[in-house]
């Protein structure tokens, strides 16, 4: 986009705040001000972050940006059947290997006894936490697996310090916790 051309690039930068706060609420005011914010604007590309936001993109591309390119990131490619690509859509998918990071955890802990996933409650959260549980599957026979998702932040703190040293934590992300917090995690 930097490079020198005989045409002007513009950038706009728009967020749907969607891991942190419910999209499906607010989306139809979202979309009423992006259409008029936009109507007078040609757009050539979205980059749409996340899964949220390339369902949202997908879902409003003919109203929003009709004649755009969609190119996506960050997301995993586990929930990429669900979204329904369009031929016009393209971009490099997440893969989530939690799986292969509890195999390795357990081949360097080999007295585990219990893995503990920890997320929030947000729809993203959520999103990771079926990812999760779907990966994870194969091993009960091994360990036992739970899931804390109905904390607070300062709740799951006090408990992972209380852990037994036959544990492993496996942390995904906390949008949102049990308590109503909202967080931005490093992910």
């Amino acid at each position: 986009l930097a490079a020198p051309s005989g045409h002007r690039v513009e950038l706009y930068s728009e967020t749907l705040d969607a891991m942190r706060f419910p999209g499906k609420e607010i989306e139809p005011e979202v979309l009423a001000l992006l259409a008029r914010k936009y109507a007078d604007r040609r757009i050539d590309a979205v980059v749409a972050v996340a899964p949220s936001a390339l369902e949202f993109a997908e879902k409003y591309r003919a109203r929003l940006w009709p004649s755009a390119r969609i190119v996506y990131h960050s997301v995993p490619d586990q929930v990429l059947d669900r979204i329904g690509l369009s031929a016009d859509t393209t971009g490099v998918p997440v893969r989530l290997a939690l799986a292969d990071t509890v195999e390795l955890a357990l081949g360097l802990r080999p007295r585990t006894k219990r893995v503990v996933v920890i997320s929030g409650v947000g729809d993203y959260d959520r999103m990771m936490v079926g990812l999760a549980r779907a990966d994870l599957a194969r091993f009960a026979d091994r360990v036992q697996v739970e899931y804390w998702l109905d904390r607070t932040v300062d709740d799951m703190i006090v408990q992972v310090a209380s852990l037994p040293s036959d544990a492993i934590v496996v942390y995904l992300t906390v949008y949102r916790d049990a308590g109503g917090n909202v967080f931005t995690p490093r992910v």
